[in-house]
């Protein structure tokens, strides 16, 4: 009937504690936030007075047993099941189980009536209450309990209640398993769902995968999550109690206000919530594009294997929502709009968990062969969904697109991650390697923003499609009672912001937490409908106003939204911004029954409930002196510059001797220092010894250990800065032997290496050459409008093809490093110029705000109106020569104290993105010669006079 533990002895709590989940204790278990429970003295249900009659005491223990066998699974259905209520249920069933069988009115073994008994009573429960019940007869709560239960039978073998609540859970557990297969083997049947507001069989089957795999990686995950807090030195807290953080915060949806009504009446708030695929099959129309749903069902499908199947519904597709850390009362998700809904625990129940959405959470695996296959799909793409010049491209290996996606597989390989499971983060975006087959071709007529969007969907569906690791999946999806199994795939800094949240969990004080770039969506199974899964209503009152309506409040579509919430008690709250009318809002808010909070109440005490130091609970609180000695004195190295400065020279001293005052100042330095470092570059030494310190700071509060301030600061300042020292020396010395016009220009150029904080010496080098050519370019042209213009275009295209020689392994289009070092070149070179050859600037700054370099820029920004032939990765740069005049613009104006808010002549072009004026001859000549194959389309758009 029960399954005994040999040998055991009496526990105690200290004995047999898991924390996050509960302990076990002298004939007692305590189970999450529960009072203790005796297990000694189990206490029944009520049960219905069984009369005098042998017939009525048939009768009512039959009506006994059937209320506690759905007393018992309604229990388990919950959320939170109350293990005390469960018990209760149990025995109540038991004994009136025990009276049946005394009458004769049931035969048979007790496991078997019970079997019989829990079966009857699940076929009552909807396939939603199911899956809950599953996942609680099998989460680590009632295990727990279990285990408490066989230890207290061994420890008294007479204890019959307690034997018999053990030997049900097991029949409970075994039943509820059964009745999910007969279920979910009849997935195929579309008749399978007899309530339109219940999850299907599929949905079903997908929690109950879920949660058995969650049960199945559970361990695994815990071991990785533990070694990260140990290696964070965080104690005193395990990966349970971060999972309860997660369970316990807010479900939150948020959505824009014209979501919820449809010709200025509220939508339905009683039916399914509709989605995409809804969408498009009522409509027949493809909403955000074919596209778009493709690689979105491709995902899903994925995700969820139960889901792929030829007859799939919409109703069985997923809705989406976020967990919210951050506590905040606009919810997790702002940028999707202002109405804010809190959803139902039992909501969260029916929801599987990733972190970050689907689209970006799926792990890849890169074989060889699947590289081949990839190629293949992309070639597969319709002719008319791709860019011109794509499929040759394509199947050219010296191509620079085929060059760009080689590159990113040779990495993979170089890195040892071939063959292995990746998450899609960190791939390059096709997107970024196909940017130039799209980014510039937005005006023309076959290839328009919806279809550049297509074409990008199709290529990451074949990117999905080809590298998807399916095994690999069952690990990243969790269920509510397994979401920490997710925090083996948070990085550092997420990781220990939500430990720190645990922490202060324990201490009462409840601390919000922004993560990074992450965060943890939920997918809700089984539909989603606002009136039965909504529990409270917040929204911005923006969302109600109207800038053209003098930004009174639509009475009329809040009205319609106050009155469903109050017909369904549920809670509303308006947020205010601070302003002239917030005293006004709230007077009509507060009449209609809405409760107010001002932004600015809400940015105070969230930010004062942000404001926490390093301590990490209130029993940690007495830390030894030293601790905050060594606190002290590293704020003050991080605050201040030059006494960093100061301690890294002393710390350095043997490494300086040899560098004089002369050297310093021949690179830009004040002498002094002699730290060849500042700027950026000084701030990412201050950066680690920040991150450093601070671990350090965790661990002695923690420990309540004695440190050395001195030696410890100077330990980590060495770790901090010694390689970001020794490329400096390096540098310096390179640039030393450089050859420049003139002093100042070593100067100007020593000072930007100094400060530059991601640099090589290859990177250093081609900076220095680029200066050259730059300076070249202003001297051979020599004011002649055209040939600056050509020499400009000209020393773009070698600069980029030079950059990426000096770093091969940054990406072909990442975007960001390559203007930057755009950049560089201009602010290195301007402001070598700026001390003695002023002239040439000022020249320089007439040549920038010409009408015909206005013309080049603004015909570029409109993203070079194409012939079909054209090749795409040309008009890209074509785009990018015009970019770099810009930045060019920026630091003229910097070096000349010129420059005006907002930017210059061009970067106001550029930023218009189709808006130039003047259709000059020498423009027009200069695009024939330079571009030759865009002088027709462009004579076709753009003839003489006319202007855009």
């Amino acid at each position: 009937m029960f399954k005994k533990v040999s040998g055991q002895n009496t526990v105690s709590s200290q004995q047999i504690s898991k924390p996050g989940v509960g302990s076990i204790g002298s004939h007692s278990v305590t189970i999450g936030k529960n009072p203790p429970l005796r297990l000694d003295k189990i206490k029944g249900a009520s049960i219905p007075f069984q009369g005098f009659l042998k017939a009525t005491k048939i009768t009512r223990s039959n009506i006994a047993v059937e209320q506690n066998t759905t007393a018992t699974l309604k229990e388990l259905s919950k959320h939170s099941p109350d293990p005390k209520l469960l018990l209760a249920h149990l025995k109540s069933y038991q004994t009136s189980m025990n009276r049946l069988v005394n009458f004769q009115a049931r035969q048979g073994h007790m496991d078997q009536l019970a079997k019989e008994a829990f079966g009857e009573g699940l076929k009552g429960l909807s396939n939603t209450e199911l899956a809950a019940s599953y996942q609680s007869i099998i989460s680590k709560e009632i295990a727990l309990l279990k285990l408490a239960l066989e230890i207290e039978v061994g420890n008294d073998p007479f204890n019959v209640a307690a034997a018999d609540a053990l030997s049900n859970l097991y029949v409970l557990e075994a039943a509820i398993i059964n009745e999910v297969v007969l279920r979910t083997v009849m997935h195929e049947a579309r008749d399978a769902v007899t309530d339109d507001k219940d999850m299907s069989a599929r949905n079903l089957h997908t929690m109950t995968v879920k949660a058995a795999l969650g049960d199945i990686h559970s361990g695994k995950a815990t071991e990785v999550s533990e070694a990260k807090l140990k290696d964070m030195l965080f104690t005193g807290i395990e990966p349970r109690e971060i999972g309860d953080v997660l369970r316990n915060s807010e479900l939150t949806m948020n959505l824009n206000v014209n979501a919820l009504f449809k010709d200025e009446k509220l939508i339905d708030m009683d039916e399914r919530w509709q989605n995409i695929f809804h969408i498009n099959e009522d409509t027949r129309e493809q909403l955000k594009g074919k596209e778009y749903t493709t690689f979105r069902d491709s995902v899903e499908r994925n995700a969820f294997p139960s889901l792929d199947v030829e007859d799939l519904h919409p109703d069985e597709r997923p809705t989406y929502a976020a967990i919210n850390t951050r506590r905040g009362m606009d919810g997790q998700a702002a940028n999707y709009g202002g109405v804010i809904f809190v959803l139902k625990k039992e909501v969260a129940k029916r929801s599987t968990y990733t972190l970050n959405d689907t689209f970006k959470a799926v792990p890849m695996n890169v074989t060889k062969d699947k590289i081949n296959a990839f190629y293949d799909m992309l070639a597969a793409i319709p002719e008319e969904k791709v860019p011109a010049g794509f499929r040759e491209d394509l199947r050219n290996e010296e191509s620079l697109l085929r060059k760009s996606l080689d590159g990113m597989f040779q990495t993979i390989e170089a890195n040892g991650k071939m063959g292995k499971a990746l998450p899609i983060v960190s791939f390059p975006d096709i997107e970024d390697i196909l940017v130039k087959y799209t980014a510039v071709a937005k005006n023309d007529k076959g290839m328009q923003d919806a279809d550049i969007e297509a074409f990008n969907h199709l290529a990451k569906t074949a990117l999905f499609e080809t590298f998807k690791d399916p095994d690999a999946m069952k690990k990243i999806v969790a269920t509510y009672d397994t979401l920490e199994n997710l925090l083996p795939f948070t990085d550092e800094l997420d990781g220990a912001k939500l430990a720190r949240m645990a922490i202060s969990a324990k201490t009462g004080e409840n601390t919000p937490v922004k993560l990074g770039d992450s965060y943890f969506e939920a997918q809700i199974h089984g539909g989603f409908i606002p009136k039965r899964d909504v529990a409270e209503i917040r929204f911005q009152i923006t969302e109600f106003t109207d800038r053209k309506k003098n930004n009174d409040i639509d009475i009329d579509r809040l009205g319609q939204l106050v009155k469903f919430a109050k017909e369904n008690g549920i809670p509303m709250t308006a947020i205010i911004a601070n302003d002239d009318r917030e005293k006004e809002y709230t007077d009509i808010l507060e009449g209609i029954g809405i409760e107010v909070i001002s932004s600015k109440t809400y940015d105070f005490e969230h930010g004062k409930a942000n404001n926490h130091d390093f301590k990490v609970g209130k029993e940690m609180r007495q830390t030894h002196p030293s601790v905050a000695k060594l606190k002290e004195e590293a704020n003050k190295l991080i605050e201040n510059d030059d006494m960093l400065l100061e301690r890294l020279e002393t710390l350095f001293k043997e490494e300086l001797k040899d560098i004089t005052d002369e050297e310093l100042r021949a690179i830009g330095m004040d002498a002094r220092h002699k730290i060849p470092l500042g700027g950026a570059a000084l701030a990412k030494v201050r950066n680690n010894f920040s991150a450093t310190i601070m671990k350090a700071l965790r661990k002695a509060e923690t420990t309540n250990e004695i440190v050395n301030a001195d030696t410890l600061i100077n330990d980590l300042l060495r770790e901090a800065a010694g390689e970001m020292l020794a490329t400096k020396f390096d540098l310096m010395n390179e640039v030393a032997k450089l050859e420049f016009d003139a002093p100042d220009h070593r100067v100007a150029f020593g000072a930007w290496v100094m400060n530059a904080g991601d640099l090589n010496r290859d990177e250093m080098r081609t900076i220095y050459l680029g200066t050259i050519q730059f300076k070249n370019v202003l001297k051979d042209a020599a004011g002649d409008q055209r040939k600056l213009l050509s020499g400009f275009a000209g020393f773009y295209f070698k600069f980029y093809a030079d950059l990426h020689v000096a770093r091969p392994k940054k990406k072909m289009d990442d975007r960001d490093w390559t203007y930057s070092n755009y950049e560089r070149v201009a602010s290195v070179t301007t402001s070598m110029l700026a001390a003695t050859d002023r002239d040439t600037l000022v020249a320089l700054r007439a040549f920038l705000t010409s009408k015909e370099t206005q013309d080049f820029v603004g015909f570029a920004a409109m993203q070079m109106q194409k012939a079909e032939d054209v090749d795409p990765f040309l008009r890209a740069e074509v785009l990018g020569v015009a970019l770099f005049l810009d930045k060019i613009e920026k630091y003229v104006d910097k070096a000349l104290g010129t420059g005006v808010e907002g930017g210059g002549v061009l970067a106001n072009i550029v930023s218009k993105k189709g808006h130039f004026e003047g259709d000059t001859e020498a423009t027009r000549q200069l695009l024939a010669q330079r571009f030759p194959k865009f002088e027709d389309e462009y004579s076709t758009k753009y003839p003489r006079g006319i202007h855009s």
